[in-house]
């Protein structure tokens, strides 16, 4: 599979039709913005995660930097909050089932519920926000419900890393159950399910989707995080 080096990490997935479309039995899907470039560049396990598996870019910002260094290079931004459509479409196109894990409850429940009024059979199970790993008796239950339900396609929204190293740590029983991709979709959810309204297209494309994230839920913590994910240029000529 062809890869980009970009911040000294390896991005693997360039094409969308080429992550759906692929005979792999499964397929991790990491989508790197700029906060997983500067935190792989901290912690290894991560590092390793994003280099081994299907990385896409997701953020207008890294995504713009990575055109710039590499002009001759065809490669497309694929973000979760986009992704997500195109994987549903092809569940619906081939009876495939499509499982939400994590997530705030209201956008869970609301991102079940709009799959399946599309027609698309549809579960999902909040974990609650604890810590990770695991206490045993709840991955237990988790994996659990993902057995009695045997996704085609699972979404993973713990957030950062935890949502990374869960998929990773669970590859062989997600593969036993049937699962083909499984995707780390951070706050996908909350707008998918209507709990969030994503920011305007121009916003978007000017890499402000997060600014819009915090004017609509403003913390100090998302809005300090905004502004430190340009540390991700340090790592430029990596």
């Amino acid at each position: 599979m062809e890869k980009l080096k970009f911040c000294g990490l390896n991005f693997s997935g360039l094409s969308k039709n080429a992550i759906l479309n692929s005979n792999a039995s499964f397929q991790q899907i990491v989508t790197v913005g700029a906060e997983f470039i500067i935190e792989a560049h901290k912690n290894d396990l991560l590092k390793n995660i994003i280099n081994e598996n299907i990385s896409t870019f997701d953020g207008q910002v890294p995504y713009f930097f990575a055109k710039l260094k590499n002009r001759n290079f065809k490669f497309e931004k694929i973000s979760g909050a986009d992704f997500i459509y195109d994987i549903c479409k092809r569940a619906k196109e081939e009876k495939g089932r499509v499982y939400f894990l994590g997530g705030y409850e209201e956008s869970n429940r609301g991102s079940v519920m709009r799959l399946r009024d599309a027609g698309v059979e549809a579960d999902g199970f909040v974990t609650g926000f604890i810590p990770y790993p695991f206490p045993i008796d709840r991955l237990n239950e988790i994996r659990l419900k993902i057995s009695q339900f045997n996704p085609t396609y699972l979404f993973v929204g713990l957030g950062m890393g935890k949502q990374e190293y869960f998929i990773s740590e669970n590859r062989a029983f997600l593969e036993s159950c049937g699962v083909r991709i499984a995707i780390g979709c951070g706050g996908t959810m909350d707008v998918f399910s209507g709990r969030i309204k994503r920011a305007p297209r121009w916003m978007q494309k000017s890499g402000l989707e997060s600014l819009y994230r915090v004017i609509k839920e403003p913390n100090m913590a998302r809005f300090k995080r905004v502004l430190s994910t340009f540390k991700f240029l340090k790592y430029i000529n990596e």
